[in-house]
């Protein structure tokens, strides 16, 4: 290229453009924000909106016009801070907020349908647990009467329901008499976890109520009243929908229909789980997720078809406008698919004017409407992703743009603005992905331009299917079969990528505040962008990313304290252990109700402790509450070894069986400890294995477990598994007999989630601990664990996740969900 061509892409800059819904949008989602996590009444957001109205006005009198803006702005956030308020704090009288306790209420309400009801099929998902699982149907209901204690009483709120079955007859709109336990939502519990009933309470639901049994959900009849109209329309698209998706079902294969509900309805429920990891891992998730390609893809196609019936010039703007809004009834405007609906509409509205339309403006306009509609979208993952996303392809187009311009269409411009779109999608959602999930996947890059132009005709073919099961049920047979093999071909690109055994990196989360201050310089350089010349984006571009880099890893939280957390995960073990040098270890990960809560649990604290990946798995002995989140776990986030006993190598129960050849199949390096066997984690911290007993052959499981001791500090803390018997007794006899091993145990996991037979008064006698911790659904046997150790202070995590902390100096801590209950002193050692 000659140098003036090379002077010409350099000083290429488009004219500044004014974009007040900027401004204004980043200062309503302050309001929200701040409301969100300081929650202050609503009398102060009005008076503080009273007080920024009179003054922008009095500046604005007076010719202050950049103060007056200011005062605007900081109006803004007030507006933004009571729409928060309100829709998260604000309730009617009577509401059924006021009538939920700590603990679950049987009690009996009337009220409508406001969702629709969705059937976990956990079986179908491959969940794992101790005894056949039912499906349960989860749905919201709005309140409007209670009767308690024969009595009853006009009522108001939205409680999600819990059915034990299928509610086969039940659909949005409708009238429902339901008996139920009503519940507050819980509390967050273990290192990780959302706040839920905080989260629910700005979605607008207020409790959960759990029912046994499908009969106790009885229809009463549908509403009439013209409060109800957005619930009968909803009602008419819910219908639709569930007629396309049984048309999915009937006339695709099995997996295929898994794929078409998640792909055209965003219906991911039900689908599997290995096949959901696949696209995880691949990093394409983002297809199975409707979101602003399916829009484009859907609108370009309506669009296209209104050319060639020669429509008029404004309806062939409105009428694709129109069927993008319907498509968004029919998948329930899920906040990816609002934001590219409305988009649309703004944008159409643009052209219908005669006026070209600026993309960052009408983002940011977009964003302030839906946030306006819903102020807790701003929290929503998805809606991030989807708004990041754009931002970030509008900036890495609009750079190559002055390429084809100065090029005059030497070269194809197609392949470089698809390369473009991706980078700049995964340059700005990517920090956002690993937060959240721990995990980047590289081979997206190339595997996108791949995937996205094949999946075109699918989208269309299931476009067309979906149409003719609304209107023309006769035709939906050929387009069928067409959609059946395309998704086949997709799948296998799919599986072909899965079988080269290419996976995304497993990254550990960045501090908060770095990852906020990262997104501020993106946001600040995609505003700016169009004003700096193309070198000079590149220089900023590397620079802002070397100092953010810089600044993470300045200022990355380092604890130089043991924790070891006692996770809460029902009736089951998870227990993660931090060692001061950064090394992180896991004991058991299992739960006897469901192995996904135990997987899902301990991979939320995992990320939390910024580890990218486990050093070190211990499975405790074969019983699925200890082990049965295992796979799950090392598909999400893997493993660098694992450590078990001789017993459970030589264990015949199937899901054992089935563990150990998965680790072997991924070449995790498996080893087999028993006493005497030691594990250095680092920088003064070591795991002493004192059970099992070489190969000496016992009779249960449980009597096999592998029994860790945790020293550090001059503290030890004791890992029981659910030893017992005879185990039990040579634990017992050689914490007796060796004299190394007679001082206090400081924290002893009572064995067997506090089995009477484990927790025998000998045990108490030679291990003398100071803090005993039950790992239990239920705190009933607390009080009898307290009479076996009088002189300990007897913890269960039912009540929430455990964590202890040693420094350096031997100071021990102990905090239950962030909570300090115990502080012991080195000198009390």
């Amino acid at each position: 290229m000659s140098s003036t061509s090379e002077q010409s892409i350099e000083n290429v800059a488009i004219s500044p453009i004014r974009r007040p819904a900027v401004a204004i949008c980043i200062a309503c989602a302050t309001g929200i924000a701040f409301d969100r996590f300081v929650s202050p009444e609503l009398r102060v957001w009005l008076v503080a909106g009273f007080v920024f109205v009179v003054m922008a006005s009095i500046l604005r009198l007076n010719s202050f016009r950049r103060a007056a803006t200011l005062g605007v702005l900081l109006l803004m956030v007030t507006v933004g801070g009571a729409l928060s308020h309100w829709h998260g704090s604000i309730r009617g009288p009577g509401a059924i907020a006021a009538a939920l306790g700590d603990e679950p209420r049987l009690m009996k309400f009337e009220g409508v349908v406001v969702s629709r009801p969705i059937v976990d099929r956990r079986r179908a998902r491959g969940i794992r647990a101790a005894w056949p699982l039912v499906d349960r149907t989860l749905f919201e209901v709005r309140i409007e009467s209670l009767s308690d204690q024969q009595r009853r009483r006009p009522t108001s709120g939205v409680v999600r329901l819990y059915v034990s079955g299928h509610c086969t007859d039940i659909e949005v709109g409708r009238r429902v008499t339901c008996s139920g336990w009503l519940a507050k939502p819980p509390e967050w519990s273990n290192p990780g976890d959302r706040d839920l009933a905080r989260d629910l309470r700005f979605e607008g639901i207020d409790g959960f109520c759990f029912v046994d049994h499908p009969d106790l959900v009885k229809p009463s009849g549908r509403f009439s009243s013209a409060n109800h109209i957005s619930l009968m329309v909803r009602s008419l698209f819910g219908e639709i929908s569930q007629r396309i998706s049984t048309a999915f079902r009937s006339d695709l294969s099995p997996r295929n229909a898994m794929v078409a509900d998640a792909l055209f309805l965003g219906r991911r429920e039900n689908m599997d789980e290995g096949l959901r990891d696949q696209f995880i891992e691949a990093g394409v998730l983002h297809l199975l997720a409707i979101s602003g390609l399916h829009v484009g893809i859907f609108w370009g196609g309506v669009a296209l078809i209104c050319r060639l019936l020669r429509l008029s010039s404004p309806l062939k703007i409105i009428v694709p406008v129109v069927a993008v809004f319907g498509y968004a009834a029919i998948t329930e405007f899920p906040p990816s698919l609002a934001r590219a609906a409305l988009f649309v509409g703004l944008l159409s509205a643009t052209r219908l004017c005669g006026r070209g339309p600026d993309t960052l403006n009408l983002l940011f306009t977009t964003a302030g409407a839906l946030m306006v509609w819903r102020p807790s979208i701003l929290f929503d993952v998805g809606a991030q992703l989807s708004f990041l996303s754009v931002i970030g392809i509008r900036c890495a187009v609009s750079t190559i743009e002055p390429l084809r311009r100065i090029a005059g269409g030497k070269f194809s411009y197609a392949p470089l603005q698809a390369m473009s779109a991706t980078v700049g999608a995964m340059l700005f959602s990517g920090p956002l992905v690993v937060y959240r999930f721990g995990m980047f996947a590289p081979a997206a890059l190339l595997l996108n331009l791949i995937v996205v132009p094949l999946v075109v005709v699918p989208l269309w073919l299931g476009y067309c299917l979906m149409v003719s099961v609304i209107a023309l049920p006769g035709m939906s047979g050929p387009i069928a079969f067409l959609l059946d093999q395309s998704l086949t071909l997709f799948l296998m690109l799919i599986d072909g990528f899965s079988a080269t055994g290419v996976r995304a990196l497993r990254l550990p989360a960045p501090p908060t505040p770095v990852l906020v201050l990262l997104y501020a310089s993106l946001l600040s350089g995609a505003l700016l962008w169009e004003r700096v010349a193309i070198r000079r984006r590149i220089v900023f571009g590397c620079v802002t990313a070397a100092t953010l880099l810089s600044i993470g890893t300045l200022f990355a939280p380092v604890d130089q304290r043991l924790r070891v957390t006692f996770l809460d995960v029902g009736h089951g073990t998870s227990i993660l252990i931090e060692s001061p040098g950064g090394t992180t270890a896991l004991y058991d990960c299992g739960c006897l109700s469901s192995d996904r809560r135990a997987a899902e649990v301990a991979g939320r604290a995992v990320r939390q402790s910024s580890a990218s990946l486990l050093d070190l798995l211990m499975v405790s002995h074969a019983d699925v509450d200890h082990f049965n989140g295992v796979p799950r776990l090392l598909r999400r986030y893997g493993a660098a070894t694992i450590a078990t006993t001789p017993h459970m190598l030589r264990s015949e129960q199937p899901a054992a069986t089935q563990l150990i050849s998965r680790i072997i199949e991924d070449r995790i390096p498996l080893n087999a400890v028993s006493a005497g066997d030691g594990i250095d984690l680092g920088d003064g911290c070591r795991l002493q294995i004192l059970a099992p007993f070489g190969e000496e052959q016992f009779q249960t499981d449980n009597e096999a477990s592998l029994v860790v001791r945790i020293d550090y500090a001059d503290r030890r803390i004791l890992l029981t598994g659910d030893i017992e018997g005879d185990g039990l007794r040579r634990l017992i006899e050689q914490l007796s007999d060796d004299k190394t091993l007679t001082s206090r145990c400081d924290v002893l996991m009572a064995p067997h989630h506090g089995g009477r037979d484990s927790n025998v008064p000998d045990l108490a006698t030679a291990v003398r601990p100071s803090v005993v911790v039950m790992s239990s659904a239920s705190d009933d046997p607390l009080v009898r664990i307290q009479q076996n150790y009088p002189d300990a202070r007897c913890i269960g995590t039912s009540q929430g996740a455990v964590r202890i902390a040693i420094d350096r100096s031997g100071k021990m801590t102990v905090e239950q969900k962030g909570r300090e209950l115990l502080s012991v002193e080195s000198d009390e050692s």
